[in-house]
């Protein structure tokens, strides 16, 4: 498809999304020609406009709408079949480092499932070597599924961001959601890091080691 029919394509897609009052995405990727025909001729008979397009697509057409993803966190929990949360804890990141952190969290969320998971889809270039399923780069843009597993993940941790950040107000956690924003590392300068913040990541890294130089001179 040339660039300029995706552009028509996009522009068209945006038109029915803020048209109509309800919207429903689901991932056909697993029917057949004869499922996905049926499909067809229920939503014709429902008078239900089904419209098949690749997830790009839609994703692009969707963010023109400025929808807020985070209102699809509670649908996506109560529709899913099955879905984990779990986490790598900071010791263990500074200990194994983000990668493999990362790879046991993903391990550790598939056996939270309620069901045995058949195939994992993973965003990115590695697959956890426990894990049966296959890598994708650029998931999230590509299927439906990381699509959403990332929504819950990001709603999760800016949740508990949030709760945190009643804990310790200094670090503005509920506006920054841990990321180095400029106030964010003018806090830590002043009020230092209690045992949430990662000691490997570079700028805690740098500020412990500039501490610690100012307390040797200081000697």
């Amino acid at each position: 498809m040339r660039k300029e029919q995706k552009a028509q394509l996009i522009d068209s897609l945006y038109e029915q999304v803020t048209s109509y009052p309800h919207l429903y995405i689901a991932d056909i990727g697993g029917l057949d020609s004869v499922q996905t025909s049926k499909l067809r001729r229920l939503a014709f008979r429902r008078e239900v406009k089904l419209v098949v397009v690749k997830n790009t697509l839609l994703i692009k057409a969707l963010e023109r709408t400025g929808i807020d993803y985070s209102e699809l966190y509670p649908v996506i929990k109560e529709q899913a079949i099955a879905y984990g949360i779990a986490f790598a804890s900071e010791q263990e990141i500074d200990e194994m480092n983000i990668l493999w952190a990362s790879m046991l969290a993903m391990t550790r969320a598939v056996k939270k499932l309620k069901c045995v998971a058949q195939f994992c889809l993973v965003d990115g270039n590695r697959l956890p070597q426990d894990l049966h399923g296959a890598p994708v780069v650029k998931g999230d843009a590509k299927s439906i599924s990381i699509a959403a597993a990332s929504i819950v993940a990001k709603e999760t941790r800016d949740r508990i961001m949030a709760d945190l950040a009643k804990q310790f107000p200094q670090y503005g956690w509920d506006k920054n959601a841990g990321y180095p924003t400029k106030s964010h590392l003018q806090a830590i300068d002043k009020y230092g890091i209690n045992e949430y913040y990662r000691k490997t990541y570079r700028p805690v890294k740098e500020r412990i080691g500039q501490n610690e130089n100012s307390q040797s001179e200081k000697c």
